[in-house]
């Protein structure tokens, strides 16, 4: 399958200094969550000023659910890209390119799995959740359609995983970028040209989903790297397949669980009603910048830790470690000190004929955002101990220290305050502890392997 090997060079962590690699790394993955996150922000303020707050919170309610569904699936993508670094970190050309085309593979069918269960399910849980009735037909609309372009979002996100994993970070930005630019042209036709809402959002995402997935796709058949794609070869190679479940399956338990915990808060969240749900959803949009710094550095750590894992470079997981989570601690912080002075005037992008609305994101923003970078350092530690092959770990401490704790939180001291502050604390307790736990189990895997090579 791979001829002239010699010519196609994948990203070397293994030796040299890495601070400056961390960064040409992370960078553009960075600015594809942020400029991700910039095109579904163009969503709520196309949908928030040309339709309505209604409109809004209907998109808003039914964003915690769609992640909890996708990231269940996408967690098996964290799996490929530990499997694929570690065996580009072994030089065994081979294997990662059996890995490439069983990812390939897994997402095209899991895409269409994932669909069929996104849309058959939409209605039924957002009236589980207690979706206000004023957001709940919007809410629907949206997830059947978003749901219904499923293999297309799948296909994306495991594709650019592995461009990223083989040091090509900048061709996933560009493309993401076309069809962003196609999602913003396309949110002003459906919505303010043709009248539509929610749908229409909804149409424009999963057209902006099928360009970037063909650009990726394309990419990978014609690229020259270890990880090229041969369509006669997708298929699922099943010794390759369990081990991706093996990383992949706690990584996507853990995902589904956080966002359960989401789903859960969300629930808390509605009952306050319609202003407090279209101001959540908009300052939701706003610390998504933060989370997305969080997860370049997070997706940086699974790469380098793996490659180091893979070629038995064990002491540089703790510069691997310490350098990735400086950088995304300092990162965060940053973002929360420009956006925080002016909350009130950011939400107003978002919302312009609510007040209380307005508010009520001011609130989320201050005790969700502000202490985003403890959640940062919580991230990417995790990521850090999956690229080391250690997954189940972290999906333990995560599933006890975020979402049990968060569940109970919600049955107890939110129960008994009432008050929209006692529900968002649980975001700082919540990262504090996930995050003391992460780091002890770092250090003790962190001295295990340093013991097995001495």
């Amino acid at each position: 399958m791979f001829k002239n090997s010699n010519q196609r060079r994948s990203l070397d962590v293994t030796s040299g200094p890495m601070l400056g690699k961390i960064f040409s790394f992370a960078i553009p993955i960075i600015l594809s969550g942020i400029l991700q996150q910039t095109f579904n922000t163009a969503d709520t303020i196309v949908v928030g000023r040309g339709a309505s707050s209604e409109a809004l919170g209907g998109v808003s309610a039914c964003s915690s659910l769609i992640n909890l569904i996708i990231c269940i699936f996408g967690g098996l993508s964290i799996g490929a890209t530990v499997s694929i670094s570690q065996a580009i970190g072994a030089k065994d050309e081979q294997k990662a390119g059996r890995l490439a085309h069983t990812a390939i593979a897994t997402a095209l069918l899991g895409g269409v799995f994932l669909g069929i269960l996104g849309i058959a399910l939409s209605k039924p849980l957002l009236k589980l959740m207690g979706t206000p009735k004023e957001n709940i037909d919007y809410a629907v609309k949206y997830m059947r359609i978003y749901f219904a372009g499923a293999p297309f979002l799948l296909l994306y996100n495991y594709g650019s995983a592995i461009l990223r994993t083989v040091g090509d970070t900048k061709r996933p930005l560009i493309f993401l970028a076309t069809g962003g630019i196609a999602n913003v042209i396309l949110n002003l036709v459906m919505v303010l040209g043709l009248g539509m809402d929610s749908d229409g959002v909804a149409i424009a995402t999963v057209a902006s989903n099928v360009i970037a997935s063909a650009l990726v796709l394309y990419t990978l058949i014609h690229s020259h790297h270890v990880c090229r794609i041969f369509p006669r070869n997708i298929r699922i190679s099943f010794k390759e397949f369990k081990r991706i479940l093996a990383l992949g399956v706690p990584a996507g338990i853990q995902s589904g669980m956080f966002s359960i915990s989401n789903v859960v808060l969300q629930s808390s969240i509605n009952s306050f009603g319609p202003a407090m749900v279209a101001g959540n959803g908009a300052a939701a949009s706003v610390d998504s910048y933060a989370a997305f710094v969080s997860e370049g550095f997070s997706q940086t750590a699974i790469t380098f830790s793996g490659q180091n894992m893979g070629a038995k470079k064990y002491d540089r997981l703790k510069t691997v470690f310490l350098q990735t989570n400086l950088s995304g601690i300092i990162i965060v912080a940053l973002v929360a000190a420009i956006i925080i002075p002016f909350r009130e005037n950011v939400i107003s992008i978002f919302i312009t004929d609510n007040p209380e609305a307005v508010a009520a994101g001011c609130e989320r923003l201050m005790w969700v955002l502000l202490p985003h970078c403890i959640g940062s350092a919580m991230t990417i530690t995790s990521s850090v101990l999956r690229g080391m092959g250690k997954s189940v770990q972290p999906m333990i401490a995560t599933v006890f220290g975020v979402c049990v704790v968060r569940m109970i939180w919600v049955v107890t001291i939110f129960r008994h305050f009432g008050t929209i502050r006692s529900l968002y604390l649980v975001y700082p307790v919540t990262w504090i502890l996930t995050l003391s736990m992460v780091v002890m189990l770092f250090w003790i895997n962190y001295k295990r392997v340093k013991k097995l090579q001495q």
